[in-house]
Order: structure tokens, then sequence, then C-alpha cells
């Protein structure tokens, strides 16, 4: 069975019969160039007899481009000559970015929140590096070139809420927000929300007889 993914594989290749000498070199080239790709294409190989014919191995191709077909075949050594196997194709999955959405404020006190995100879906790579939430009291499409805070960890349970405390606000501006992540180098957003501190009677003061 192929195994194919955003930038690796799992290649097969089989050495039916041994022939007149000893096998010495064995593996799997692959190009998305070449049609008929040889030994000066990419390949991984091993070295070294087999004792059973026939023989099933496989090789992890890697450092694969995305959304890419590719040319792929085995190939074997013996007696210092090279023989191929037929030609196959494969193609690497598209990377598909995590779904993240922008979650609830909450106000804490008179100049700090505590904001909600929530990762829906982690893409099919596993390369989420930063997530966080994103805000502005002065533009109304906040990015990561202002103010933000991050969480530096990969995520491998979904769905995954996070919480953010903001501090240090002006309690008189609306505050703009929106929950971030990036995975592949690439940065995805939530919807952005807005929130006013002003919240009526916050905090409560109570006199006490």
């Amino acid at each position: 069975m192929l195994l194919v993914f955003t930038t690796t594989a799992k290649l097969r290749g089989i050495v039916e019969t041994k022939g007149t000498f000893d096998v010495s070199e064995y593996g799997i080239c692959w190009s998305a160039s070449n049609n008929l790709p040889t030994m000066s294409d990419s390949k991984l190989s091993k070295v070294g007899t087999l004792g059973v014919y026939p023989s099933i191995y496989s090789e992890d191709a890697t450092n694969l481009i995305p959304n890419t077909s590719y040319y792929f075949r085995a190939f074997v050594v013996s007696n210092g000559v090279y023989s191929y196997g037929n030609t196959l194709t494969f193609k690497t999955l598209a990377i598909t970015q995590p779904t993240i959405k922008t979650l609830e404020a909450n106000t804490t006190t008179t100049t700090s929140v505590k904001i909600k995100g929530l990762v829906e879906f982690g893409g099919n790579s596993d390369n989420i590096t930063e997530y966080g939430i994103c805000w502005s009291q002065r533009f109304t499409t906040p990015t990561l070139d202002h103010s933000k805070a991050k969480i530096l960890e990969n995520i491998t349970v979904f769905p995954k809420t996070h919480v953010i405390d903001i501090y240090n606000l002006n309690s008189t501006a609306d505050l703009y927000y929106r929950a971030y992540i990036i995975s592949n180098g690439v940065i995805s957003y939530g919807d952005i929300k807005t929130y006013n501190l002003e919240i009526l009677d916050f905090p409560h003061h109570y006199n006490r007889k």
C-alpha cells in the first residue's frame, strides 16, 4: 500500500528473483520532472545482499513538495548492473491549513479582559508553531503587526480552546480582536470581534453597614 502525505511518501518495491549474482544494493528512485527516474535523481537505497526472494521493501521519501506529482520506480544493483522496475506515479497532498474561531471576551477588571479562541481543526500537517489572540484599540482589523499574546506549542488534540488574558487596555475605547494560528509558516485568522470594556455596573461597589 502506497502512503502519501503532504511532504512525505512511503514507497515500496520488490526484488522478485535473485538472478545469477548476488544483489549488492536495492531501493527506490523518484523525480517530479523525469518520467523515467534513475539513480541520478532522488533515491533511497539499502546496501547488502538479500537472503529471501521475493523480498518486499519500503523507503520513506521526504522533503517532497505538496500538491505535486512524482514518478518513482524500484531499482536493484547486481554485479555492477542497474536494473529498474516499472514506473508508477503518486501525488502529494495539498496542505490544508488549520481552522480557528474567535470566541467571547469577558471583562476581568476595568482595563483587562479574558479572551477565548478555538482551534477547530489542525489541518493535514503536524506543524503548528504558534497560536493566540491579536488585538488593537486603534485598528479595526488587528493583525500580528499589532498587539498579540501567543502560545508557542504544537496541538495534537482537536478541538483545542485557549484562553488569553489581556491587560492595560483603555477602558473607554473599543477593543478589536481575533484568534490566530501559524502552521507551515502561514498565518490563519478567525473572525474579528469588537468588545467594549465599559460594562454597566462593573466593577460592583457595595457599602457595608
